[in-house]
């Protein structure tokens, strides 16, 4: 069994921001759900939720407030009706770095010894650990699932639970293997570093570098790791070790590794 899930937060500093919906769905090994669980989240010490946020959810802050939970209270209600008397196998998110790294925050916060669990379970993440979306250019759940082939509502997007059973359709759709991406889950991986000429000065290339080094999943100075360290002025990614080979092959520039990574996130 594996358990889906996704945080709406206040905002995307995982250090700083708070949980302020929690959705779970645990799907059996083919990706069908089996049982699901949704709730606010709410204490006094959440803070406000910004009309930015409140745009890109829905949620607004008479909705928390109302209909919101502490914390620890949500966790206790996930474990008395998804997980009581079932074993899960593995954690699934479509950004499990930001995700896990919330979840984690949270559980210290709160002091809550119990879901280390689920902690210390490996996290597949539906956007770096599917191989086939390596081929599609934008990795955004809403856009991998329609270029699978999935019909989205864009009126659930940005809602925790619709998304964790989007996470669902879209695997199902691209034919996803569990084994395969728990194996690039649990993989060794690295930061490379592409060397992109600049867009500027007299063998700039006036931006073509830039665009090519997105177009390959590059982005400047922030690889995406849980870390949060920065690369500066550099184009950096984070790769699994076993495809550096192929990453060399295929890239437009030059690329060498700046550090590796050993442990799962």
């Amino acid at each position: 069994m594996l358990l889906g899930i996704d945080f709406e937060t206040t905002g995307i500093d995982t250090k700083k921001d708070r949980a302020i919906e929690l959705g779970a769905v645990l799907f059996d090994d083919t990706f069908t759900p089996v049982a699901q669980y949704s709730s606010y989240i709410w204490d006094d010490s959440v803070g406000p939720i910004s009309e930015e946020i409140t745009e890109i959810t829905g949620i607004t802050q008479k909705d928390v407030q109302t209909l919101g939970k502490p914390f620890d209270v949500v966790l206790r209600e996930l474990h008395k009706d998804l997980l009581e008397d079932r074993k899960i196998d593995g954690m699934l998110a479509h950004n499990a770095v930001f995700d896990k790294s919330i979840f984690r925050n949270e559980v210290e916060r709160h002091n809550i010894g119990y879901a280390t669990n689920l902690l210390v379970l490996p996290w597949v993440c539906s956007r770096q650990d599917l191989a086939s979306n390596k081929k599609m250019r934008c990795q955004k759940l809403s856009h991998l699932a329609l270029d699978y082939g999935v019909t989205v509502d864009p009126t659930t997007l940005h809602r925790a639970v619709a998304d964790v059973r989007l996470i669902g359709q879209m695997l199902q759709a691209a034919k996803a293997d569990w084994a395969d991406m728990l194996r690039r889950a649990t993989a060794s991986k690295v930061i490379v570093r592409a060397d992109v000429p600049s867009p500027f000065g007299p063998k700039g290339d006036g931006g073509r570098g830039k665009d090519l080094a997105k177009a390959k999943g590059y982005r400047w100075e922030d690889p995406g790791d849980e870390s949060g360290r920065k690369w500066e002025k550099q184009w950096v990614k984070q790769i699994l070790e076993f495809e550096l080979d192929e990453e060399a092959k295929s890239s437009p520039f030059p690329v060498r590794v700046l550090a590796r990574i050993t442990t799962q996130m």
